[in-house]
């Protein structure tokens, strides 16, 4: 199910809006794409739409035409809606990741990770697309600081910490994993 309430774009929203995108997100969840991609395309045509509205339907039409079980799903379609997502005033950090996995040329993904990790340097999707996309090396960088960034989360405290373990094997492992609870 895909949830949208703790969204803060839904929370810029006005009431209207929200109510909209709640029943076109009850059509996501449902597999009604092509009945959500019309109320979309008529909220993107809409001449009283907010710009935060305009963000959050072409970050969703792109979404359901990156869905594995979209039988119809276009990924031309796809591309084009989550740049507009991207090149928004209101960009949403999901976007840059569903982009990036839309982009035949790595080295294009990752320059529009980077710029979404500019932008939003707390987004667990952002750092997933690079680590995905990167080389080793680089792929070692970003892991350090994505665990620097959960360390020194205060809110993170008493939730998750990331270690690195030195000489792991199968003796560590049969120690860690029990305990893991992910």
């Amino acid at each position: 199910m895909y949830t949208y309430e703790k969204r803060s774009e839904v929370a810029l929203m006005n009431p209207n809006e929200k109510t909209l995108f709640g029943n076109i997100i009850s059509l996501i969840d449902e597999k009604e794409f092509a009945k959500a991609e019309s109320e979309l395309n008529k909220i993107i045509s809409s001449k009283e739409k907010s710009e935060e509205a305009f963000s959050y339907a072409c970050y969703l039409i792109g979404y359901i035409h990156t869905r594995w079980d979209n039988k119809d799903k276009k990924q031309h379609l796809a591309k084009r809606m989550l740049l507009a997502c991207i090149e928004s005033d209101f960009p949403i950090p999901q976007a840059y990741f569903f982009y990036s996995d839309q982009e035949k040329d790595k080295n294009i993904a990752i320059n529009y990770l980077k710029v979404g990790l500019s932008k939003f340097p707390r987004s667990p999707s952002i750092y997933l697309g690079i680590l995905k996309h990167c080389n080793n090396d680089e792929r070692i960088k970003y892991i350090n600081e994505i665990a620097k960034l959960i360390n020194s989360d205060p809110a993170m405290k008493d939730v998750m910490r990331v270690v690195f373990v030195q000489n792991y094997n199968c003796s560590y492992a049969e120690m860690i994993i029990p305990a893991a609870d992910i």
